[in-house]
């Protein structure tokens, strides 16, 4: 990954930490009734905590509940075009490579995410040292592996290089799959569901942004003036609308990407 986007990666996880009220966009216009946001609130925040824990639980996008999600999801999510991925390469795959590739990056950044928020210690940090959450709260086998790869020991050591052709695409996508794999086995013995930063995370984070009132492409295929919640889970923004009468997930981008 580029320099900018590794920071960029570094720099929202650190925000994690101290509960960051301004993620997101504002709205540009939302309901009236402040009862009824009240109650939208309560409904898709209770909603998106389903859909966390249902992440924690798989540590898989794909392997997450159908139910969750809109029957048009997979083709928005392979074209979301997420900034920390290699636009500019990827652009000729096909929509199952497009997903494929989307649903490791995501999956990556945020058991990476998980797995830092798993060790942090507020005692052995300081603000000013924000480079350092990798070197001092990843297990030393995962941090080993990522200091070895030629691509993801940008993330740390800031000198790795970008994938140039398909092939070396493929391989960097195989090493942020087998780096999850060792994720996975870290949390499997090392949960995370009631640890106290995990706790302390998920009631102090703002994270519920009320309803749009969506206009033309930020309408996902949507009638105009759909209403579409943002709630930020981890490094995921979701994108949340009420399709017939059930709330259901319409697209997921990167945090750390989002403009």
């Amino acid at each position: 990954m580029k320099k900018y986007q590794s920071w960029i990666l570094l720099f929202f996880i650190f925000l994690i930490f101290y509960c960051v009220q301004n993620f997101g966009q504002t709205p540009k216009s939302t309901p009236k009734d402040s009862k009824k946001d009240r109650q939208d609130e309560m409904e898709v925040t209770k909603f998106a905590d389903a859909f966390l824990e249902s992440f924690i639980k798989t540590q898989d996008l794909k392997k997450i509940s159908s139910s969750f999600f809109d029957k048009d999801f997979t083709n928005r999510f392979a074209n979301s075009g997420d900034c920390m991925l290699l636009n500019d390469k990827i652009k000729n795959y096909s929509q199952e490579e497009l997903y494929k590739t989307n649903t490791i990056f995501h999956n990556f950044v945020n058991l990476l995410t998980i797995t830092i928020v798993r060790n942090f210690d507020k005692e052995k940090h300081k603000d000013s040292d924000s480079d350092n959450l990798y070197l001092k709260f990843l297990p030393l086998k995962i941090l080993s592996k990522i200091k070895k790869s030629k691509w993801l020991k940008n993330i740390i050591l800031e000198d790795g290089e970008e994938p140039k052709d398909h092939n070396e695409i493929q391989e960097f996508i195989k090493e942020m799959s087998a780096i999850s794999d060792e994720m996975r086995l870290y949390l499997a013995h090392h949960p995370i569901i009631n640890s106290p930063n995990f706790q302390k995370l998920k009631k102090e984070n703002f994270k519920y942004y009320p309803a749009d009132f969506c206009e033309k492409d930020s309408c996902f295929g949507l009638p105009e003036k759909t209403p579409i919640f943002a709630v930020h889970e981890l490094l995921m923004c979701l994108r949340i609308a009420k399709i017939n009468g059930q709330l259901k997930v319409v697209q997921i981008y990167s945090v750390a990407c989002e403009s």
